[in-house]
């Protein structure tokens, strides 16, 4: 049969096997029913059969119902064991449109990383992270204007996005209230920052790679359980890297069109093409072209005085 999206309105979930019934065949089978458990911190999930007919089975030959008995007893009400939902928990992963490739020197608001964030159990309210970056050559070098972003709203406050080779070797962003998630209801985090270096030297280079990451929380009691009101840590046991990114610049290339050929012209001509060429910026960035200087190789020929003498 096909997964059962909720209950109904009466507390039921009912299974409906007519379109393809299930044969069971002499001896003992068990029956079991599986659910996902997104909420209910401190609570217990029961599943049971209420009466006899909750659970209906036709002879194969006479096509009749078959009562269910309880061994050789009459049907009863009866429930499978409790099952106990824990306190929350939070994940992070990163997300499978996080960003990789190259990212434009000097860009600004540039998505360095982005994770979905889950809530199981009990809605979680995570109140501080810390996010940094590893960079290729190990500078102490900070990205202009950091900041988080949650399900494309900023929140919390700008600051330094620091690598792991500052001083400080990441930044603390605190959210008070405003980062809050639901079981069932996943969150897409951002870090952004401006692809330049924040105490103005601009101390990065093309091809530098940078990765950014969510820094391990472990033992920091960041993220508060909303139900059962007690804390844990989130991440907890590593830290979650995003993609590697690659500082490129913008480039430009000309080639002479190869569908134009070389021409043979007689004078006078007025607005002649007497070139053409192919002009690619590359997939970085786009260029601005401002200017285009044309030089000519000319050629030159010597004529003489063929005429007869008088």
């Amino acid at each position: 049969g096909s997964a059962v999206a909720q209950e109904d309105a009466d507390g039921y979930i009912t299974f409906d096997f007519s379109a393809a019934p299930i044969e069971l065949k002499t001896g003992n089978h068990q029956v079991k029913v599986m659910a996902d458990i997104i909420g209910g911190s401190g609570r217990t999930v029961t599943v049971g059969l209420r009466n006899s007919a909750d659970f209906i089975v036709v002879d194969q030959d006479y096509g009749q119902p078959v009562r269910p008995t309880v061994g050789s007893s009459t049907f009863s009400a009866m429930d499978a064991g409790a099952q106990s939902v824990s306190s929350g928990t939070i994940t992070y992963t990163k997300a499978s449109d996080s960003p990789s490739g190259n990212v434009t020197d000097t860009a600004s608001g540039v998505t360095l990383g982005k994770w979905t964030v889950k809530a199981f159990g009990e809605s979680m309210k995570v109140e501080n992270l810390r996010f940094a970056f590893v960079e290729s050559d190990t500078a102490a070098v900070g990205a202009r204007n950091g900041a988080v972003y949650l399900n494309g709203s900023q929140i919390g406050s700008t600051a330094t996005l620091n690598s792991t080779s500052s001083s400080t070797a990441y930044t603390a962003y605190t959210f008070g209230s405003s980062f809050i998630v639901v079981p069932g209801s996943p969150a897409t985090l951002e870090i952004r920052a401006d692809i330049y270096d924040a105490d103005g030297t601009d101390n990065i280079e093309t091809d530098d790679t940078w990765i950014a990451r969510i820094v391990d929380m472990d033992g920091l009691s960041n993220v508060q359980r909303m139900t059962s009101g007690s804390y844990t840590d989130g991440p907890d046991g590593a830290a979650v890297t995003a993609n590697t990114l690659t500082v490129a610049t913008g480039s430009l290339t000309v080639a002479k069109n190869g569908s134009y050929a070389n021409q043979t012209v007689i004078d006078p001509k007025t607005a002649y093409k007497i070139g053409s060429a192919t002009v690619t910026a590359g997939t970085t960035e786009g260029v601005n072209l401002t200017e285009i200087a044309v030089d000519f190789d000319q050629s030159s020929i010597a004529t003489s005085d063929t005429s007869e003498p008088a």
